[in-house]
């Protein structure tokens, strides 16, 4: 091979032109003072042309052309100068000169020899000349047109110095084909050569060098064996060039295999492309200090160049050039070498060992973009030596081989491919836009090619492996390279593909800081498919004398945290075996890569950073099971040689041996690792065969089950035979479905379940507190097995059956809660318990009695009509967290507690008494929740007993005790009879009214029945009791007898009294049955029927007086609604309409006779009415966004409301009681005035009684003073006959006998 220097050519071509200066003709062109004359053809140059076209018109050889300063212009095609010698074309001044190209003109050389071009500017320079490259739009074989500034055909020996060549429209700058001998570009700029944006053109591009195939514009090259062409000894040199922001573009770039007649150089090379076709030889191309800025093309964004056909020593020289930010267009598959690309396609040699050459040296490769090779690319067949040395690779970007990429396009037959002393940092494989783009591999990406890497080398903090081989080997033995803070998906340092492996030997230092693998090999990663049973030689890492034992090898390994995502923190390989060869009989696998201090890891046990593919599988012992459709972990143990646990890997394909089972959704079968789809009948059993593969393919075959589908969801009838999620509306409402994770959930205050009778999945309303409920959630996760829902429904309740009817062994129902809850038995004794029930329930309700019995409290007229149906409704039907639907517990912790409060503070009037303070106890584990009921309903009648009891024990009044003191003791008895005012028909009425809601509600539990529904609404088996489903040992006629009891007291005591109360003012029944069957009489007395109502109705007006019943039929239809609505939505939305019905009602009726007293019941109701407007909010707020806290203000709202009415109540009575205690000192002081009776005489007792009835009332019917005074019935009654009295006895005086029948009336007896 010829080196030249520059100084060489230049002195040459000096001497050439003064030896013949005597030769040379001079034209000058002077644009501003020159005239288009023969006068300017003199030859002397002292008359200047005007423009350059005439002047070019003029050329010879041995003419030079002189260009004054300014504009000049050439215009109307391509300017031809050919067939001469001697051409030169400057300017006259060291100032730049500017040549404007109009009209798709340019210049043209052909056939010339000896061209000097100097000092010019060229500008838009695109006429249109032949090129080599094949018209593929064209059925026959064309050679294509293009469009270029500066076009050399041919020619010889040409200087191009201090010369620019920009914006080309559309066209390539400068163009050398076949241009031979010494050729120098010295201090020149070639740019923004674009072809006009259009990708999709053919042309642009900077500077182009073509030894080609063909000679331009000839159409009979196919019919040629051989090209005519010689092309040989040619010297280019590129010096202080630069090549910016010029664009090449082909649209037939990728559709041809390049070879003879076939090539096609459009598109390549955005600043320069140098090509060496047919049989060029011998020719070298030295750049020297250029720079590549901003260039796009697309093949070599930078540069490209090309050897093909029979070309042969011919040597590319880069030395001490920049490539920066060069690119690539991604227009099709097979863009390469954003900085440089280098294509060697030599199919045979024509002599042994001759080979073509290429030396990259002290470069930096900045910036470059390319799909393949982002900083440099190559694809090599036949003999080539490529040398890179001492040159960085900067952020270059591209998908395989961010920095260099070189690939084998046949058989690389001799010939070496080195990288020495060169740098590599911040290069990432993440081609494509910032939001998506293909993961690649390599900072530099060997495929097929050997490669030497020698001298220093360093990869630092790219992004892709620092050294990716594909079926190549890689030499490290006469190199030190670090790998510091690089990452990828496999290998952070070195990934080895295929057969690829390294070479080292005493010489090789390599060393591993800092490097990260999200998935495998966090230093080292290898892979090769294929049996794990390798031969020695085989092994991914070896020593360049085979015989050495890895034991005594020298070369030094360093790692040093190292990490990995998956496995393998430093090194991963596919098998350990091919590489398991030490001293002794005996193969030690886990000793593999720890041979020797030399190799030094982070932790002292080494096989700790070491990891492969699986390489045994321990199948399930028993059948797999699966839901139809779902997604499941196939549960195989996987080790790899090393014996650690391999978590996952790929399935391939998956087939089953029965028909009625099939394999789903395969796109999981790539996309998972371990996990698998099967659908098919529920309840079958088949066999799963599997091909897994990591790097290598396993087949596994296991048995597996189908169970049925998760409760609430079912099996699709369609061919996708999977288990799908069920209506909406499906179960009332109560399920939500997760479809994709085939997972049910079920609403607070439900209960799901199988019906033994049908086996049937079925659903119910859940009894307050019997059920699970989920206390951070509106709803809560089901098992997956319709045998588990009773563990997780029922179990946490201490409850098991249909609607959790039952407590659980050792448990029964709490005889002290509100919400019926199972609790242990097995603690305090019988007696205990049953001391702290009376003493809890019963003596509180014996005071509560006694003070309302013995002290004539009124409940039934004036404000307490409207509190007692507040106090009874909100802590029984009005439940404010609607069984738990609404989640309180979301707004605070003590939601329970602050319920439990205002339900103890308005319990009296309902019954309830302290002992819901208590820890709930039982009584029995024997009991269940009928026979609480039953306790419930002797607490409701223990009023009724406390008024019997006090009947009776007044009774004993008329009688006379033996040694009682005659006249005096019995006047006192009676004396003490009248202090008290006992009154039984206040006495029952308050009995009726505080134990009729708890009457109702517990009786309305006996005979209540809870359906059981299916999927769509049906309704499935018989009826079963609300509280009890399922009583062990408990016949249906035992549940019966509670029924008619319940019915009994419901048809009775529950419906009888309203509707007396309702039909009382127009005494429809006494005028219209009573009356006309005398024997009725007997059954309806009359008298005592009407003084009982009045002991309701006084406190109406007249015509109104029917609205008494009206609180009772509110009481039946809240618990009604209670019992008959399916949802706490509906319960609410019927309260809202009861109580705006009761508001409406008592607003347009006015019905009490004191003003005030409607003003207090509406707003009372109205109360209630906002309750539960606030519960409804509430209810959907937490249906609508059911993982989120609810409003703290709504609840806070409630909370005021629900305590006013009891302020009110306290507040009034306290009232009260000033005026109580006012009037019992006015009493007293009158009392003065009454007349002791003596013992002597016979009294008149019926005045003294009469005295202290009126003295009394007038303040101990505490709730009769707010409405006028219209309902004293007793005192009436005693009025009344003490007026009507006409006999008297002896000295004036009333009988004995007046006095007890007064007193028998006064008593209804």
């Amino acid at each position: 091979m010829q080196y030249f220097s520059l100084t060489t050519i230049g002195v040459a071509f000096v001497f050439l032109i003064i030896s013949n200066a005597q030769s040379w003709k001079y034209i000058s062109i002077d644009p501003v003072n020159g005239e288009n004359t023969i006068s300017c053809a003199s030859g002397n140059g002292s008359i200047p042309c005007k423009n350059l076209t005439y002047a070019f018109a003029l050329y010879q050889s041995w003419t030079q052309f002189k260009l004054y300063p300014g504009n000049h212009y050439l215009s109307n095609g391509s300017v031809l100068l050919q067939n001469a010698m001697l051409l030169s074309i400057s300017s006259i001044q060291a100032t730049l000169t500017t040549v404007f190209c109009l009209n798709n003109s340019g210049l043209s050389f052909f056939n010339v020899t000896g061209i000097n071009m100097v000092g010019l500017h060229f500008v838009g320079c695109s006429a249109l000349q032949i090129s080599t490259n094949q018209n593929y739009s064209s059925a026959d074989f064309t050679l294509s047109m293009q469009l270029v500034g500066i076009f050399f055909n041919q020619c010889k020996d040409v200087n191009v110095s201090s010369v620019t060549v920009s914006d080309g429209n559309g066209a390539t700058g400068i163009v050398f084909y076949n241009t031979i001998g010494s050729i120098v570009i010295t201090g020149s700029s070639i740019v923004r050569n674009t072809a006009n944006g259009n990708l999709s053109t053919n042309g642009g591009g900077g500077l182009v060098v073509e030894f080609s195939f063909c000679i331009p514009g000839d159409n009979f090259c196919p019919q040629r064996p051989f090209s005519v062409l010689s092309n040989r000894d040619s010297f280019y040199t590129f010096y202080n060039c630069t090549f910016a922001q010029n664009v090449a573009t082909g649209s037939d770039l990728a559709s041809i295999i390049p070879y003879q007649y076939a090539h096609n150089t459009f598109g390549s090379g955005g600043g320069l492309s140098i090509s060496f076709n047919g049989n060029a030889s011998n020719n070298t191309v030295q750049i020297m200090d250029c720079s590549f800025v901003n260039n796009t093309a697309m093949v070599g964004g930078g540069a490209f160049v090309h050897f093909g056909d029979n070309a042969l020593e011919n040597d590319v020289i880069v030395n001490n050039c920049v490539f920066l930010n060069n690119k690539c267009q991604l227009i099709q598959p097979g863009t390469s070498g954003g900085g440089l690309r280098v294509e060697h396609y030599i199919y045979s040699n024509a002599a042994s060992g001759s080979t073509n050459a290429v030396q990259f040296h002290n470069c930096q490769v900045v910036g470059n973009t390319a799909l393949n090779g982002g900083g440099l690319s190559t694809s090599l067949s036949g003999t080539i030596n490529m040398t890179i040395t001492s040159s960085t690779f900067n952020s270059n970007i591209a998908q395989n081989g961010a920095a260099i990429e070189a690939s084998l396009f046949t058989i690389v037959d001799g010939g070496l491919f080195e990288i020495a002393n060169c740098s590599f940092s911040g290069n990432s494989v993440n081609y494509g836009s910032s939001n998506a783009y293909p993961l690649g591999v390599g900072t530099v990406y060997i495929n097929g090619v050997p490669v030497r890497f020698s001298d220093l080398l360093s990869f630092d903090h790219n992004v892709g492996t620092g050294v990716a081989l594909t079926g190549a080997e890689a030499d490290f033995s006469q190199c030190t390279v670090v790998f510091e803070s690089n990452e990828a998906l496999n290998g952070g340092a070195i990934a080895l593909l295929g057969a690829a492996s390294i070479v080292v030997d005493d010489r090789t230092v390599m060393q591993f800081y800092n490097n990260y693998a999200s998935n495998f090999g966090g230093a080292i990663y290898n892979a090769f498919l294929g049996t794990n049973i390798k031969t020695y030689a085989s092994c991914f890492i070896h020593y360049s004398n085979h015989l050495i034992d890895p034991v005594d090898w020298n070369a030094t390994f360093v790692f040093a945290n190292n990490t990995s995502g998956q496995r393998g923190s430093t090194i991963y390989s596919t098998s350990l075996l091919p590489c398991t060869r030490s001293k002794g009989p005996v193969l030690n696998i886990s000793a593999t890569f720890c041979w020797s201090s030399r190799w030094i890891y982070q932790w002292s046990s080494c096989a700790k950073e070491i990891a492969t593919d699986i390489s045994s599988i321990m199948l399930p012992q028993s059948s797999v099971s699966a839901i139809p459709g779902q997604l499941f972990q196939i549960p195989l143990l996987l080790h790899d040689d090393l014996n650690h646990t391999v978590p996952s890997t790929s399935l391939l394909t998956a087939t089953t041996s029965n028909t009625s089972v099939s394999i789903v959704d395969p796109q999981y079968n790539h996309l998972s690792s371990n996990y698998l789809i099967v659908s098919g009948q529920e309840e079958s059993d088949n066999m799963v065969e599997l091909t897994l593969a990591g790097e290598q393919v396993w087949r596994v075959t296991f048995p597996i089950h189908l169970n049925r589908c998760p409760p609430g969801m079912k099996l699709d009838s369609t061919a996708s035979r999977k288990c799908i999620c069920p209506a909406l509306d499906a179960y009332q409402s109560s399920l939500y479905c997760d479809a994709q994770n085939f997972q049910t959930y079920l609403r607070n205050g439900f209960w799901l379940g199988v019906d033994e009778s049908t086996n049937k999945l079925v659903v119910a309303l859940c009894p307050p507190n019997f059920c699970y409920v989920n206390q951070s959630g509106w709803a809560f996760k089901l098992p997956q097995n319709d045998s588990e829902l009773d563990n997780v429904i029922c179990k946490p309740q201490n409850r098991y059956g249909v609607v959790c009817g039952n407590c659980i062994e050792g448990y029964g129902p709490a005889i002290n809660s509100l919400k019926y809850e199972c609790v242990s038995c097995d603690g305090s004794g019988f007696s205990v318990n049953l001391t702290k029930y009376i003493f809890t329930v019963y003596v509180p309700l014996l005071i509560f009695f006694l003070i309302i019995f013995l002290f004539n409290i009124h409940l039934t007229t004036g404000p307490a009509n409207g509190f007692i149906v507040y106090s009874q409704v909100v802590i029984s039907t009005f439940a404010l967290h609607g069984d738990y639907h609404i989640p309180l517990y979301t707004i605070t912790p003590y939601s329970d507690r602050l319920l439990k409060a205002y339900q103890v503070s308005y319990g009296l009037f309902n019954l309830e008494t302290f002992s819901s303070i208590l820890h709930p106890f039982c009584l029995s584990k024997n009991m269940n929740t009928l026979n609480v009921l039953q306790l419930s309903y002797l607490v409701a009648i223990f009023p009724l007993l406390m008024v019997l009891t006090i009947i009776i024990i007044i009774k004993l009044r008329s009688y006379r005790c033996c040694g009682c003191g005659g006249h005096s003791t019995n006047r006192i008895v009676h004396m003490v009879y009248a202090k008290i005012h006992f009154s039984p028909l206040h006495a029952f009425a308050a009995f009726l009214l505080l134990s009729y809601n708890r009457l109702c509600l517990t009786s309305t539990y006996m005979v209540n029945v809870q359906p059981l529904k299916d999927e769509y609404g049906n309704l499935v088996g018989s009826p079963r009791p609300y509280y009890v489903q399922t009583i062990d040992g408990t016949s249906t006629q035992y549940i019966l007898e509670y029924k008619l009891i319940g019915a009994f007291i419901l048809l009775t005591v529950i419906l009888l009294p309203p509707l007396l109360l309702l039909g009382y003012p127009i005494r429809w029944f006494e005028n219209y049955i009573v009356v006309r069957f005398s024997c009725l009489q007997r059954f309806y007395p009359v008298d005592k029927v009407n003084i009982f109502l009045d002991v309701f109705q006084g406190c109406y007006r007249d015509q109104k007086r029917y609205f008494a019943s009206f609180y009772f039929f509110f009481r039946i239809a809240v618990n009604v609604a209670y019992f008959m609505t399916d949802t706490w939505i509906d319960q609410y939305n019927i309260q809202v309409v009861l109580c705006a019905i009761m508001v409406l009602l008592i607003t347009i009726l006015q019905p009490y006779k004191k003003k005030i007293l409607n003003y207090v019941d509406i707003a009372i109701f109205t109360d209630m009415l906002i309750l539960s407007l606030l519960s409804i909010y509430l209810y959907e707020r937490a249906d609508y966004d059911p993982y989120s806290s609810l409003p703290v203000f709504p609840y806070v709202v409630q909370y005021i409301l629900i305590f006013l009415p009891l302020l009110g109540m306290v507040m009034y009575i306290f009232w009260l009681l000033i005026k109580y205690v006012r009037n019992v000192v006015l009493r007293h002081s009158e009392s003065a005035d009454i007349p002791s009776l003596d013992a002597n005489e016979n009294a008149d007792l019926g005045k003294v009684v009469a005295a202290e009835f009126t003295s009394s009332f007038a303040v101990d019917d505490i709730f009769n003073r707010a409405d006028g005074g219209n309902s004293y019935v007793p005192f009436g009654v005693v009025e009344e006959m003490i007026n009507d009295q006409k006999h008297e006895g002896p000295n004036g005086k009333v009988p004995s006998a007046s006095i007890m029948q007064l007193s028998e009336r006064m008593n209804l007896n």
